[in-house]
């Protein structure tokens, strides 16, 4: 039997070895392992690298086709929801919850306020804080943390647009966040 006579049978095996109701062709995003069961696999965008610590984010569908399938709309939503929220989290946000977690209330208070003094020693809990975690935040929760004081985002139509839809959301959400996305991606069209 030559070469392609052997991946031919390997071929005939594999789609035996299938569930006939699948498809040949996953939906994006879906894989099967090697188990037989299905995965969701979704790259992390570069823009958001410096905050989610993976590349690649993985999450169990099920165990058959069928389930996978159900799972896979609800999952996908989440991902995207989590997607969202790390880009909506401004740094000086991520700052004061990195002070809250680490160093506590007492300093979380004193960062917001910006009342810390250089020769303080809560100021070195500062710098301490900002070395461990380097490499690992967007180097502007870093650049706060080193200057022990908490700086307020600029306000950019970004987040004039964000903070209209968490104003407006409470009441009802009628599409809005398709009109908001539009226009984002309307604005970033123009020159």
């Amino acid at each position: 039997m030559g070469r392609f006579g052997l991946r031919r049978v390997i071929l005939q095996l594999r789609l035996l070895s299938m569930d006939p109701t699948m498809p040949l062709k996953l939906p994006r995003y879906m894989f099967r392992r090697a188990n037989g069961s299905f995965r969701y696999k979704r790259n992390v965008p570069k823009d958001l690298r410096t905050v989610i610590p993976k590349a690649t984010v993985y999450r169990q569908l099920g165990n058959t086709y069928q389930d996978a399938l159900w799972a896979l709309p609800k999952v996908h939503a989440e991902i995207e929801a989590l997607f969202d929220l790390e880009r909506r989290t401004t740094d000086e946000h991520r700052a004061r919850e990195l002070v809250r977690e680490r160093l506590g209330e007492r300093h979380k208070s004193m960062f917001i306020e910006g009342a810390v003094d250089p020769e303080w020693p809560e100021f070195d809990d500062f710098q301490e804080l900002a070395e461990d975690v380097d490499h690992a935040v967007p180097k502007g929760v870093t650049q706060q943390l080193r200057a022990a004081s908490s700086e307020a985002a600029p306000m950019s139509l970004s987040r004039v647009l964000e903070e209209y839809f968490a104003y407006k959301a409470e009441e009802s959400d009628t599409g809005l966040r398709t009109r908001i996305d539009r226009i984002r991606k309307d604005l970033i069209l123009c020159p």
